[in-house]
């Protein structure tokens, strides 16, 4: 596997950075927009909103950049849908309806199954990746953090809201090897739009089917959404490129990141406790399995064992 360059890595970060503080923002959005914890709808035409502008705000600037419309070349209509779907409209449905049934707790860590699905599926889908001693390692320290920073109030009984968050994990998996297998010679910025703009459609439209209203608005509540509205494109379109171009098992591994970073921000944003062993350790285990992920031809690498071992007999 060949290591991700320092412009990679800092990419990826940025993307996950932006994901994490997703976790603060949209939480402080509820309470500006009136949003009630138990109301569905609301969430999810909430969540309608935001792709929508997520995905017409990528799809404007990429005309006014290019001074003409964006078209979705070098993937078909049936891939854009299915991704639009997988990757927008079912993860985060079922994100939703898996909050309002589980714990935050459990959530954040069931989130992260796509990552192992991504390690043991990518080699059957795509023969130029493989599946390593370290990339296992890498995902096994990195979620091992996850469930460290995740321990206070954690409890282990799977519940139908349990299985929601499963199905979003499924969803998010299915939207990555897809965008892979189908999106690889399309413009990632155009796709992102496309199925952002495309799947904020049917939140919003079974937001508002379902009994879905927002009826409080504050200048701060707008604020916060068109931040993640930014954020969204912004992200996704990285994440598409990095996906297109490097190894998706290592990339994906940076995921880890994300709730660290929905942690450290809500100490920041919202003043949650954060301060605590639990995540001093998890900082470590995560980045320890980044970097076991990423040096996979040093540490397994004979030749380099073999200098390290004739320089460690010079020395005595």
């Amino acid at each position: 596997m060949k290591n991700l360059s320092l412009k990679t890595s800092c990419l990826a970060l940025i993307c996950t950075f932006l994901w994490g503080a997703g976790y603060s923002v949209v939480k402080y959005s509820y309470s500006e927009f009136g949003i009630l914890p138990e109301d569905i709808p609301s969430k999810l035409l909430f969540a309608g909103i935001r792709f929508m502008l997520a995905g017409g705000l990528t799809l404007g600037y990429l005309w006014m950049r290019r001074k003409k419309p964006p078209c979705p070349t070098g993937i078909s209509t049936g891939a854009l849908f299915c991704l639009s779907m997988f990757q927008t409209v079912l993860q985060y449905a079922f994100t939703y309806l898996g909050l309002a049934l589980t714990t935050g707790s459990k959530s954040a860590i069931l989130n992260q199954i796509n990552i192992f699905l991504l390690v043991l599926l990518t080699p059957l889908f795509f023969r130029k990746e493989s599946l390593t001693v370290p990339k296992c390692i890498g995902c096994i320290l990195g979620f091992a953090g996850i469930i460290v920073i995740n321990l206070e109030g954690l409890r282990f009984s799977f519940q139908s809201g349990d299985g929601f968050i499963v199905l979003s994990s499924l969803s998010a998996a299915a939207g990555y090897l897809i965008s892979k297998k189908y999106a690889g010679n399309a413009d990632p910025a155009v796709v992102t739009g496309m199925q952002q703009f495309l799947g904020g459609t049917v939140l919003l439209t079974s937001g508002l089917l379902t009994g879905g209203h927002i009826t409080r608005f504050t200048l701060s509540g707008i604020l916060s959404l068109v931040f993640l509205s930014l954020a969204a494109a912004v992200s996704y379109t990285l994440w598409v490129r990095l996906l297109q171009t490097n190894d998706v098992s290592a990339i994906s591994v940076y995921k880890f990141l994300t709730p660290l970073f929905g942690v450290l921000l809500s100490g920041l944003l919202l003043g949650e406790p954060v301060l605590c062993w639990q995540n001093g350790i998890s900082l470590a285990l995560i980045c320890l399995g980044i970097y076991l992920a990423n040096k996979t031809t040093f540490i397994y690498d004979c030749k380099n064992w073999r200098k390290i071992w004739n320089a460690s007999k010079s020395l005595k």
